[in-house]
Order: C-alpha cells, then structure tokens, then sequence
C-alpha cells in the first residue's frame, strides 16, 4: 500500500450543534467540548513530528463555532509555537454563526470553508432545521450572501434518497448563488428504493448535460467527485485514504482516531481504533490496516468493471457505514460509485470534443483537498 507522511489532522471543538439534520452521523446533542489545555501538547508533538509543509489543519464538530474562541486560541497557539512551518486551515460548518468578525478572521488565515447546504431553500428544509424543528434558512443569509464571493469556499452537499430528485436543480443553485466549488456525497446508511436510485441516475445525466453547456459557454466550477474522473485521475487499488498515516483526528474528549468516521460515535466497536501512547501511531495504523482493508471480498465482475479505478475501496468507513461490514461492498455503494463514474465520463468525453487536451485548467478550479488526496495519481 502507498505510504504517505503525515501532514494533517482535523481537531474536533465540540459535538454540540445549533442544527437537527436528520442524516447526521455525529452526536449533535453531546455537550461534551475539547478540553484544549489539557490536549495541547499532544497535538503539538504530532505535527512536530511531521515535516510537511504546508501543514493541513481541520475544524470540524458539531458545529465547530459554537467554540470560536477555542478556534482562535488554537490558530494562534499553533502559528506562534511553529512560526517557521506554514499551515494551511480548513473548517467546515453549517454558516449560520457566521459574522463579519469571524468571516474576517477566517480570510485573514486563509481558510478554506466548506459550508453545509444540500440545494435551494426548500430542499435545505427536507433535512435539515434548528432544535425546535423550525427552518434554518434565514439563518444562512449572512452566509449565502457573502461566502461564494471569498476565495477557497466549498459548498458540501449531502444527496439523500428524499431529496436525490432534485439533484440537477441542486446543483444548478448553488452554481447560480457563486459557488464555484461544490462537493456532494450519498447518504450511504439510509435505505435506498429503486425508484430512488433510477431517478437519481437521471437526475445525474441531466446535470451532466446541464454542466457540460455550462463549461462550455465559460463557467467555471470544481466539482468533487466528478473533477476527478474529468481529470482523469485513477485510483491505485492498493492505495488507502491516509486515516492515521497521513492524517488523524482528535475527538471532543480529547483521544486521537484515525479519522473522524472511524471513532466511537459511528460504532462502539470502533474504540479498538483509537492511537494510545504505548503503540506508535504509524504502528497502530498498520494493524488497523491490516484488519480492516486485507479481507475486502471483491465480486468477480469487479475485475472487468469499467469503474473500478474509481471505486472507492480506499475508503473502510464508507464501506462500513453502507454494507455494516468492512468486508463487503455493498450493491448501494456499487451503483452510487457507477452513476457518478458515468456522469464524470459524460463530462469528460462531451469536453474533450470540443476542447484542446489541457481543458481541464481552463474548466476546473483546483482545491487544496485535491491536491493532497490525488496528486501522485493524475494520468
């Protein structure tokens, strides 16, 4: 398997939350906060373990600020005690606490935001609301109105079997209130029909069409996944998603886990995966490694499947919160993993048709994520 350096970790403030998103897979209602003190010097000996530079930092929560103090004193910490290493911060949150003062301090250091919002109004509102149940929507508007116009903001959009019938319009949205940068992903624990899945996949198609006379009367957007298949970028079947070698992540309690969906609050089981002082971390990886990637059971059409240097076998957490088993990939997964497959090669081939080879600098925006996850595969 490719070995990577470590070079990021993701720092979880708090569970807490403003919100009540029905797909949530943290633990919103937990008032548990990251007692910052008592972890800092913890944190700090991991990343002066690391010599990369840029140094990837993520907030992540609950609603991470909800502690915006703790973020500051955190970024603040950090830059004074490695004044010679360069950090390059990430947060994602749902906006709503959002002000000029703390959009001011995110652009200052650089931020990248990925802000939570599924499509339009209505469509928020499907999943998403306050504690009393009441409409978030009036909440967003600081954030809808000046966040698409700042550098390095990604709109993060999760597409449901309720409200995948409104994929294309969803994209199209955010496309149209100046978000250049959107990534979607499934909800891979619910309960798919078939219906679901079929009109999904011709909401998709619709997108791609819509997209592709997008780009090329001039648009500009990066879209994860699919940036990935017009890229042309191929995922190695040995390759595995970094948890715990190139990145980890510390829990509100202050315990470190390779990942944040590889922790206690997806499944109780997953206590095993937590890094103690008496193992290394790069020690402790390798087990898990061993125990959670080694017996994935492949069909045997996966061998001639046309998607397969797409499949996300590198990710166990997917695996597992689709099928319940790190073993098996389940018939979900396969379609989701096609129908995005097929729409990235709808986009790739309709571009470069019309398009000299290098189109994908003229069309797609580059994001800092990409270029740590995928930048030893592009073809």
């Amino acid at each position: 398997m490719t070995e990577r350096k470590f070079q990021s970790i993701s720092i979880s403030l708090s569970n807490k939350c403003n919100f009540n998103c029905t797909y949530c897979f943290e633990s919103p209602n937990s008032k548990d906060a990251l007692d910052y003190p008592k972890i800092r010097n913890e944190i700090f000996d991991k990343i002066s373990s690391s010599e990369s530079s840029p140094f990837y930092v993520s907030f992540y929560g609950g609603e991470p600020l909800v502690h915006f103090q703790m973020l500051k004193t955190v970024v603040y910490d950090l830059k004074s005690y490695f004044p010679s290493k360069t950090f390059q911060f990430n947060i994602t949150t749902n906006g709503s606490l959002l002000n000029d003062t703390i959009l001011d301090f995110l652009q200052i250091n650089n931020f990248d935001v990925l802000l939570s919002i599924d499509g339009s109004p209505d469509i928020m509102d499907m999943h998403r609301s306050d504690k009393q149940g009441n409409s978030i929507v009036a909440k967003l508007q600081f954030a809808l109105n000046k966040i698409p116009e700042i550098n390095n903001t990604t709109a993060r959009m999760t597409v449901t079997p309720f409200n995948s019938k409104f994929f294309s319009e969803s994209i199209n949205y955010l496309i149209g209130i100046g978000f250049k940068r959107i990534k979607f992903d499934f909800d891979y624990t619910a309960r798919w029909s078939q219906e679901q899945l079929d009109k999904l996949l011709s909401e998709m198609n619709k997108s791609a069409e819509l997209l592709i006379k997008y780009y090329i009367n001039g648009g500009r957007a990066y879209i994860e996944p699919i940036d990935l298949i017009i890229k042309n970028i191929k995922m190695k079947s040995t390759d595995y998603c970094g948890a715990g070698c190139s990145q980890a992540f510390v829990t509100p309690s202050g315990d470190f886990y390779p990942c944040n969906r590889l922790t206690p609050n997806h499944s109780s089981s997953f206590s095993k995966f937590q890094f103690t002082k008496d193992i290394s971390m790069q020690e402790k990886t390798k087990k898990i490694r061993e125990e959670i990637l080694a017996p994935i059971q492949r069909k045997e059409e996966c061998k001639t499947c046309p998607s397969l240097s797409f499949c996300d076998i590198r990710c166990p957490a997917r695996i597992f919160s689709s099928s319940g088993d790190f073993t098996k990939i389940s018939e979900l997964q396969c379609f989701l993993t096609k129908a995005t497959h097929n729409m990235g090669k709808k986009l790739r081939t309709a571009l470069l048709m019309k398009n000299h080879k290098n189109f994908t600098d003229t069309y797609l925006i580059d994001t800092i994520w990409e270029k740590i996850q995928h930048r030893d595969n592009i073809s």
